[in-house]
């Protein structure tokens, strides 16, 4: 079982087996940058008629995972997040009560993770909103969102939850170099995701936000 973990992680496994310190760890955000991009109240806007609303969902088929939503829009160079949900139950009716809140701001598209097959997209689209799939894995969602937390553009709903699955990420260095952005083992981070996957698309669909410079 060891051999087989070191081969697959040899930095985790190390921790976990052999007791030794992880130096490929590291916390992705700086928690002062969370709390000044928090707004104090409300924890959901309403709808602007005169605004163009985005949302970027994560779905989630059932057990510990939650179903998430992110509502949002651009003033000026700052992502707006509207609105974060997430939800346990029959991802078939929190699929319909997403849809229905999605159209009170005016939205018929989403955008949602590429690995959850084709069961969100059949049941949006039932409900009246096509299922985009995002081109971004997890780890490049997460570090368009930092950039936008160092720039401080984005503003943040006042969410604990989403505040602690935000401190909680860490970044560790894949076998290829590569950085990988993720919760902690046994930890979530749905709703983060979901607003990381919403910074990424608005930005995208846009062409808005200053040019933000990325943490060394």
């Amino acid at each position: 079982v060891v051999a087989n973990a070191m081969k697959d992680d040899a930095a985790r496994a190390s921790a976990e087996y052999l007791a030794q310190f992880r130096t490929d760890i590291a916390s992705l955000i700086d928690p002062t940058l969370i709390e000044d991009c928090t707004r104090p109240k409300p924890r959901e806007i309403p709808r602007d008629d005169r605004t163009r609303y985005f949302a970027f969902t994560d779905p989630a088929g059932g057990g510990q995972d939650e179903f998430t939503l992110a509502i949002g829009h651009l003033d000026r160079d700052t992502v707006i997040i509207d609105a974060v949900r997430g939800l346990h139950g029959s991802p078939a009716n929190i699929a319909k009560e997403y849809a229905d809140f999605m159209k009170t701001y005016g939205i018929r598209n989403v955008t949602g993770d590429r690995y959850a097959g084709r069961w969100p997209r059949d049941q949006f689209l039932r409900h009246g909103i096509k299922y985009d799939v995002s081109d971004m894995d997890r780890s490049a969602l997460y570090i368009e969102m930092l950039a936008a937390l160092n720039s401080g553009c984005i503003e943040l709903p006042p969410d604990p939850k989403l505040s602690r699955q935000l401190q909680s990420l860490e970044r560790r260095t894949g076998r290829n170099g590569k950085d990988l952005i993720d919760h902690p083992p046994g930890g979530h981070d749905d709703l983060a995701n979901a607003v990381a996957g919403l910074v990424a698309h608005i930005k995208t669909r846009t062409g808005g936000m200053r040019q933000i410079k990325m943490p060394i």
